[in-house]
């Protein structure tokens, strides 16, 4: 039996020790997430692609008053369109994707700024967070009312001669997050908005260059080329005489892609959000 990718990263968090004597925090996170890239419609810092619903759990344990650990787990989707755009280029070349997105991640908690008020009322703190995770992505898109996976397609020449390997649709990424919140024992609440750093520029599948179609064709089928040239004609990629490094340029390789998320958070805290503090047991006579 095959387990879907999300269900094997929330498997992560049972090393976690999901007991009070271990964490002090236990919650979920809500909010939207957000793409950019090759496909993103302008190169404003949000709003670039479509935004859907995301979900997480974390726990976070602290270290000092100030140095946390936090893990979560978490799924979202994210999609892009050509032709949602003004731009003649882009409704040209009428690439799209979407993707599910599974992830599981750590991080170093820094809390710089806590104010408290009163001696036993709310405290407002404001925090950033930087670490490392593993997420899982699969870009697909529909032709002809049929659902294709883009990557096993090699849509720009993957593991051809002469071209780069598939992509891995399992990676690293680097969470970088920001966020406000509130304690109101034993509930916290709060506000936070972060960003993940890719190691690849084939979240979307787009790239680098057009693959000539007749190779397409014969080495990958005719699928692979149709939804490698979704423009009229498939004019882009049928330029018979140039070479690989003269095809038109199919995405930007020069910049990456990656992806966000904007969330509202709810947690329980437990010992009041204190470090738990080991028992000693005094001997008995």
């Amino acid at each position: 039996m095959k387990l879907k990718p999300f269900y094997l990263l929330v498997l992560l968090l049972a090393f976690t020790k999901l007991e009070a004597q271990w964490i002090s925090e236990l919650g979920v996170k809500g909010g939207i997430s957000f793409y950019y890239g090759d496909l993103a419609k302008n190169s404003t810092f949000l709003g670039t692609g479509n935004i859907h619903p995301s979900f997480f759990i974390f726990t976070h344990h602290p270290l000092t008053n100030w140095l946390g650990i936090e893990l979560e787990a978490g799924m979202s989707k994210l999609s892009a369109f050509d032709n949602n755009t003004n731009d003649q280029s882009r409704n040209r070349r009428n690439l799209n994707f979407e993707s599910q997105i599974a992830e599981a991640n750590i991080k170093l908690m820094l809390t710089p700024v806590q104010f408290q008020f009163g001696r036993f009322g709310p405290s407002l703190k404001a925090y950033g967070a930087l670490g490392i995770g593993v997420y899982h992505f699969n870009p697909y898109t529909y032709y002809q009312d049929e659902k294709y996976f883009l990557q096993p397609l090699g849509t720009e020449g993957q593991g051809l001669n002469g071209y780069p390997a598939p992509y891995s649709l399992t990676q690293i990424n680097i969470p970088i997050c920001g966020g406000l919140k509130i304690d109101i024992r034993p509930f916290s609440f709060g506000f936070e908005m972060s960003f993940r750093k890719l190691f690849t520029d084939y979240l979307d599948d787009v790239s680098d260059r057009y693959v000539q179609k007749s190779i397409l064709e014969e080495e990958k089928g005719a699928i692979s080329a149709a939804l490698a040239d979704r423009s009229p004609n498939q004019s882009l990629s049928d330029q018979p005489g140039l070479s690989p490094s003269e095809m038109p340029l199919r995405g930007q390789p020069s910049t990456g892609d990656g992806y966000g998320f904007i969330c509202l958070k709810a947690s329980y805290l437990f010992n009041n959000g204190q470090t738990p503090q080991k028992k000693i047991y005094c001997p008995k006579f």
